[in-house]
């Protein structure tokens, strides 16, 4: 007698309808939480950094545009790599290696 190493369909389907049946687990609550508690902090940092950001800006006096329009002109373009260079050299950290 031969035996496939593969599972009829028959087989598939009374596994799956098996494993639709059972609870869920202490294992998989447990994963559940840390899961939602990922997202939720993850939220919760993107949302403080909005508004601390929002706040250090005034506080530092960060100007809310580059000084000499570099970011603009190297922003797309063939030529970016070389206005970044004229620039500032300490923008094109990646560009100059």
């Amino acid at each position: 007698m031969t035996t496939s190493a593969h599972p009829t369909e028959a087989q598939n389907a009374a596994l799956l309808s098996r494993l639709d049946n059972l609870e869920p687990g202490k294992p998989h609550r447990r994963l559940m939480l840390m899961g939602g508690l990922g997202y939720t902090f993850d939220s919760f940092d993107g949302a403080l950094m909005g508004y601390a950001l929002s706040a250090l800006i005034i506080i530092w006096h960060i100007p809310s545009r580059p000084a000499d329009g570099c970011c603009r002109r190297s922003s797309s373009g063939i030529w970016s790599e070389r206005w970044l260079r004229e620039c500032s050299p300490t923008v094109s950290v990646g560009a100059s290696s």
